[in-house]
């Protein structure tokens, strides 16, 4: 419980560092919030202009709800980050580390 009361923090601080969202600012508690449903998960969070987005990564989620944000021309300041709930780490990402992580599977059955 403390990874997580410690990454609480550190989001928010984050979002007053970037100074995002600049409409939409209550996704920021949605997301807090959020990460109690999440504990033991990776995600993939994505600070907009217009909100922000927190997505578990690994459990086979649609991809769509980072990628449309990563790859779309909607004019949105965006910036992506990977947060360890397991570790308590939150790591500035690119765009394509962000589609990546977004799209690994929770298991591969090939192989």
């Amino acid at each position: 419980m403390s990874h997580l009361n410690n990454l609480k923090s550190v989001m928010i601080s984050l979002a007053a560092e970037h100074k995002l969202p600049e409409i939409y600012q209550d996704d920021i508690t949605t997301d807090v919030e959020s990460l109690d449903r999440f504990d033991g998960l990776r995600l993939v969070w994505l600070l907009r202009s217009c909100g922000s987005v927190l997505v578990p990564a690994e459990v086979g989620v649609n991809p769509i709800y980072i990628t449309h944000w990563l790859w779309s021309n909607h004019g949105q300041q965006v910036v992506p980050f990977s947060v360890d709930t397991r570790t308590g780490l939150i790591e500035k990402i690119d765009f394509e580390q962000a589609e990546k992580l977004i799209m690994q599977m929770p298991c591969n059955l090939s192989s």
